[in-house]
């Protein structure tokens, strides 16, 4: 019975240890490369976090607006 599990055992590892099939192409060259992790960059990362960052700073500036005009502590 040990070993009918460590033949059973010994196969799974080694069945898992198979390459995959679906292995990303090589022939892509360098700089189509760098130009699609500039492109997915930009606009999945930095593109999201500008917008972010420009409303945050529309509603500072609102917020810094009101204050100027009537100082008060619900401004504040």
């Amino acid at each position: 019975m040990k070993s009918m599990i460590l033949f059973l055992f010994a196969t799974l590892l080694f069945s898992a240890c198979n390459k995959a099939d679906n292995v990303a192409s090589t022939d892509t060259d360098f700089k189509t490369l760098q130009q699609v992790v500039l492109n997915d960059f930009a606009n999945n990362v930095a593109l999201s976090s500008y917008l972010k960052l420009s409303v945050a700073a529309a509603n500072l500036h609102s917020a810094v607006q009101a204050l100027n005009n009537t100082a008060n502590d619900d401004n504040l």
